[in-house]
């Protein structure tokens, strides 16, 4: 299980305008509980994919395993992708092919991306 950093490291800060940061850094902890609470409103709430529930939080069994790169713009959440690493247990795309029928090779340098 990866342990998520108590606060972002190596933040990069990006310029989209004059007024704009956009900060990218891996998801620390409390990034990741914004991102369980989004994912919960979003994809429970919204769309209508999720129950809804009283934790008001959405995770799965990827995320013992996942990193997080978040965006933030001005300090604000602005977007956030998933990186299952090589060596993990499941990927996602386990829950649609076979890896067996993939055209590529599940090994030791694949990491699987997801935008959320």
């Amino acid at each position: 299980m990866l342990t998520p950093p108590a606060s972002p490291r190596a933040a990069t800060t990006l310029r989209s305008s004059a007024d704009e940061l956009i900060t990218l850094s891996l998801a620390s902890t409390a990034d990741r509980d914004e991102i369980y609470q989004l994912r919960h409103e979003i994809y429970g709430r919204e769309l209508g994919q999720h129950q809804l529930n009283s934790a008001g939080r959405l995770t799965d069994s990827l995320d013992s395993h996942n990193l997080y790169l978040v965006a933030r713009l001005q300090g604000t959440l602005a977007g956030f992708v998933s990186l299952t690493p090589p060596g993990s247990p499941r990927l996602s795309i386990d829950k649609y092919a076979a890896r067996s029928a993939l055209p590529f090779a599940v090994d030791d340098q694949l990491y699987e991306v997801r935008l959320l």
